[in-house]
C-alpha cells in the first residue's frame, strides 16, 4: 500500500504556516490519465467562480502518467496496458460578461515507453507490491520495461491494439455561467463540446463530437477550509476507432478539500470518479475509474500560480475503496502554471 505517500503530504500541510486568509484557489486541474479516459470530453474540476467581464486566465498543465493494467482474462477479456502518457494541455479562458466565461483547451499528447518504469518497479519492489495483484495478475516482476501498448481483446467481440503515438488531442470548448455566488457558497454550470482534432486511429482523439454539461459547487467551511464538488454527464460521439467498445455516454464526479496554509499557498486533497469510457469486456478494467491526489499550489503577487500534484490509483488501498481510487494510471505527476489578468 502507498498510504505513507499520502500521509506524508498531509503532515506537511498540517505543519505549514499557521497564518491563513480566505484566498481559496479551487481544486487542482487534474483528470484520470488512463488513455481511454482522455479520449472524450472531460470537465476538469473547477470552483464555481467565474472570470469578470474582460478578465482572462491562461494556463498550461503538464501530466506524466505511468499506466500499467493487466487483469486476469478470467474477468472476461484480455486487457494489456503498459505505457506512459505525457500530456500538455494549453488553456485560455475569458470573462464575457453577464456571469459567463468562455474557454478553450488544446492538448498535445505523447504516448510511449516513457521514463518512469524503473522508478515504479523499484518502488513496488520496496513496498512488496510486485507480486500478482488484481491489476497485474501475473505480477510486475515479469513486466518488460519501457514499452508502449494499449490493447484489449473481447472473445467474439471487438478488439484493438495501439502503440506509441504523438500529436494533438481533441480540442475542448466550454461556456460557464455563475448560478449562485454567496459569501460562503458558489454554484456554476458548464456546457462543453469537443472538436475531433486528435487522430482517432492512434488513440489521440475520439474521432467524433462529444458534448456534455457540468455542475460546480463550492462551500467555504472556515477561513482555512473549503470543499468543492463537480458532477458532469457527457454524450459521446459515435465515430470512434474503438467501434462498439466506446460507450454512448459517461458520468464523472469529483470532490476536493482545500486547506489554506498561508496567504499565497494551499494544499488540496482530491478524488475523482467516473464510468469507463471504453468497455473492454474485462469486469475489473471496466469498473469504477477513479483516482486520488494530493496537490500543493502557490500563487505569486503577479497573478501567477504554480500547482504540483501526485495522483494514485486503487493499489493505494489494495483496490478496496473504489469510490476513492480504483482504475487509473499507477502514478501521475503533474505541474500546472496559471496566469490571470
Amino acid at each position: 500500500m502507498r498510504l505513507p505517500l499520502i500521509f506524508s503530504c498531509l503532515m506537511l500541510a498540517c505543519l505549514a504556516s499557521a497564518h491563513a486568509d480566505t484566498s481559496f484557489q479551487g481544486p487542482a486541474d487534474l483528470r484520470n490519465q488512463r488513455p481511454y479516459q482522455l479520449l472524450f470530453l472531460g470537465f476538469s474540476p473547477q470552483s464555481a467562480s467565474v472570470l469578470p467581464d474582460g478578465r482572462t486566465r491562461v494556463s498550461a498543465q503538464f501530466d506524466i502518467a505511468n499506466d500499467v493494467l493487466a487483469p486476469s482474462p478470467k474477468e472476461g477479456a484480455a486487457v494489456r496496458e503498459d505505457t506512459e502518457t505525457q500530456r500538455l494541455a494549453l488553456s485560455y479562458a475569458r470573462g464575457v460578461g453577464g456571469g459567463f466565461e468562455a474557454s478553450a483547451i488544446i492538448p498535445v499528447v505523447a504516448r510511449n515507453g516513457g521514463v518512469l518504469d524503473k522508478l515504479a518497479e523499484t518502488y513496488h519492489r520496496l513496498v512488496g507490491f510486485d507480486h500478482p495483484t488484481r491489476d497485474v495478475y501475473f505480477g510486475r516482476r515479469d513486466l518488460p520495461s519501457y514499452q508502449s501498448v494499449v490493447s484489449f481483446d473481447r472473445p467474439g467481440g471487438d478488439s484493438a491494439t495501439f502503440g506509441a503515438a504523438f500529436g494533438l488531442g481533441d480540442t475542448q470548448l466550454t461556456l460557464k455561467h455563475a448560478l449562485l455566488r454567496g459569501l460562503r457558497t458558489g454554484v456554476a454550470a458548464r456546457l462543453g463540446i469537443t472538436l475531433p482534432t486528435g487522430d482517432k486511429n492512434h488513440l489521440l482523439g475520439s474521432g467524433g463530437v462529444d458534448y456534455g454539461a457540468d455542475l460546480d459547487v463550492d462551500q467555504m467551511l472556515s477561513s482555512r477550509l473549503a470543499v468543492y464538488a463537480n458532477l458532469s454527464a457527457v454524450q459521446i460521439g459515435r465515430d470512434s476507432a474503438l467501434g462498439n467498445a466506446a460507450r454512448s455516454s459517461i458520468y464523472h464526479t469529483s470532490a476536493a478539500l482545500e486547506y489554506v496554509s498561508s496567504s499565497s499557498s494551499s494544499w488540496i486533497l482530491q478524488t475523482e470518479e467516473g464510468s469507463a469510457a471504453v468497455r473492454t469486456g474485462n469486469a475489473f478494467a471496466d469498473g469504477t475509474q477513479s483516482t486520488i491526489a494530493v496537490a500543493y499550489r502557490r500563487r505569486s503577487s503577479h497573478g501567477v500560480a504554480w500547482t504540483y500534484a501526485c495522483t494514485e490509483n486503487g493499489d493505494l488501498f489494495n483496490y478496496g475503496a473504489p469510490s476513492l481510487a480504483q482504475i487509473g494510471p499507477d502514478i501521475t505527476f503533474s505541474v500546472g502554471w496559471e496566469k490571470r489578468d
